[in-house]
């Protein structure tokens, strides 16, 4: 059938819907203890009368709101611009500055777009609902483009993946991760520690001690960090969280913990949340009622925007994070710097060329229908997609690197084949220990042999020579 305009139609039943509000206002008397918000009570009342949901008093008969809409999807001009702006998330700022169609009124074409993308997206999950009433409720639901990035994520952050086994690798070779470090040193600045890059990159794999409190923090969550991995076979409860808290604590006196605030999102569902909010989020995973990605998500917010923890709120989410992905079998998910991404969003400072669709603050899009938290949630899972994009490029920029060594290598002809083979080796493992034994058993040489093939090394600027006692020990030099 051939889209009619009937704008006027359209308005007809605008008009009907506001003339019906006017009257339950007539009949109301604001609470004298609690300001009065008209903008929000007839944003409910017609989010309640074009969705058909309730009767209000002072309505002789149900209004004709729903025949409002089905007028409006008939317009042709209204109809495009419905279907361009359900699947596209929009701020109320930008929005309202849009050119409407028929000459309608921005805020209640926003409320029909709400409408029609909460019905679009077929399933929709109410989180934290207040007193079960579906409307003022927060929800969020997925369309194809934010359930094909999930599972995406899911599929790339997966044990046993290339991405997995190249991660793996890396950490081998050089014993840390960079984004690990910078992870770090965000959760730090929130936990309003002074520690540096440079400090936490000694500490985490320069063999350093602390020297500090404040360091000796971050020195717990890096070996509480170390220990993760062998006991994802424990539960996410009380004991569990009670174990990462002690771990911080070691050796830390009272440190008068002042961390810095996260900003907040206008987001006040978190208010009757507490530790079992956790462990539910990750049982809804188990039941297939959240997926595994978005209850971590969830459950970094918890921890944030309700301190659950006497001390270290940003350390405790970062290491219940990683846990998380662990247990869930998604460990590459733990090397997204995602205290950081969250962190630079609320300062406003995008990093790796990377920018905010929304800024922070204006990410939850309020109806009469409730807070639309899509938009947040859709930004987080894009910095879960630039951590790992950056991981990859770490990963392939060290492969190209390592590979370019070894072309170096080969095409020196000053080299035999074993001081090849030697380097080669020792580009992909630069901590595997060398002395001449080891390279004499590995070759099948005299000893006095593996001596001069090494010191060539040395004088090369291949191998650079320490001495433990009265042992020799080779590691890689700079040359390759």
């Amino acid at each position: 059938m051939a889209l009619m305009p009937c704008c006027t139609l359209w308005k007809e039943a605008v008009s009907r819907i506001n003339n019906d509000i006017n009257k339950v206002f007539k009949q109301v008397e604001p609470p004298s203890k609690e300001p009065f918000d008209y903008r929000k009570e007839r944003q409910r009342l017609f989010a309640k009368i074009i969705s058909g949901t309730t009767r209000e008093q002072g309505m002789a008969m149900q209004p004709r709101g729903s025949d409002g809409v089905l007028s409006v999807i008939r317009d042709a001009d209204v109809f495009s611009f419905l279907l361009e702006e359900i699947g596209r998330l929009r701020p109320w700022d930008e929005f309202r500055e849009l050119p409407m169609p028929a000459e309608l009124e921005p805020g209640d074409m926003w409320e029909i777009v709400e409408f029609l993308r909460k019905v679009a997206y077929g399933k929709t999950f109410t989180f934290s609902p207040r007193g079960g009433d579906p409307i003022g409720s927060s929800w969020y639901g997925f369309t194809s483009e934010s359930q094909s990035l999930i599972n995406q994520l899911g599929y790339r952050s997966r044990a046993g993946g290339s991405l997995a086994a190249g991660a793996n690798a890396y950490i081998k070779r050089t014993g840390y991760m960079p984004a690990h470090l910078s992870e770090l040193e965000a959760v730090a600045y929130r936990e309003n520690l002074h520690v540096d890059y440079e400090t936490i990159r000694r500490l985490a794999i320069g063999g350093e001690r602390p020297e500090t409190t404040d360091e000796m923090v971050i020195w717990n969550a890096i070996k509480l960090r170390e220990q993760l991995e062998a006991r994802t076979a424990c539960e996410l409860d009380d004991s569990f969280l009670s174990f990462l808290m002690q771990g911080l604590d070691q050796g830390v006196c009272d440190t008068g913990y002042k961390p810095k605030p996260h900003r907040g999102t206008a987001y006040d569902e978190y208010s009757r949340l507490s530790h079992k909010h956790i462990r539910e989020n990750i049982l809804s995973v188990q039941q297939g009622e959240t997926h595994p990605i978005v209850a971590v998500l969830m459950n970094s917010d918890i921890i944030w925007n309700k301190p659950l923890f006497p001390r270290w709120t940003n350390l405790m989410e970062l290491l219940v994070r990683e846990f998380s992905f662990m247990k869930m079998g998604l460990p590459v998910m733990r090397y997204v710097p995602y205290s950081k991404s969250v962190l630079e969003w609320e300062e406003d400072r995008p990093s790796g060329g990377y920018g905010y669709r929304f800024r922070f603050g204006c990410a939850i899009l309020e109806s009469g229908f409730g807070l639309d938290v899509m938009p947040y949630y859709e930004q987080l899972l894009q910095f879960m997609k630039e951590g790992l994009d950056l991981l990859e490029q770490t990963i392939d920029r060290d492969s190209r690197k390592r590979e370019s060594a070894k072309q170096t290598v080969r095409n020196d002809c000053r080299l035999n084949h074993r001081q090849r083979q030697l380097i080669e080796c020792l580009i992909d493992n630069p901590n595997a220990p060398v002395d001449a034994c080891s390279h004499q058993h590995a070759n099948g040489i005299a000893i006095s042999t593996a001596h001069v093939d090494l010191k060539k090394l040395v004088e090369m600027g291949y191998l650079t020579l320490s001495v433990d006692g009265k042992r020799q020990m080779f590691t890689i030099g700079n040359k390759p």
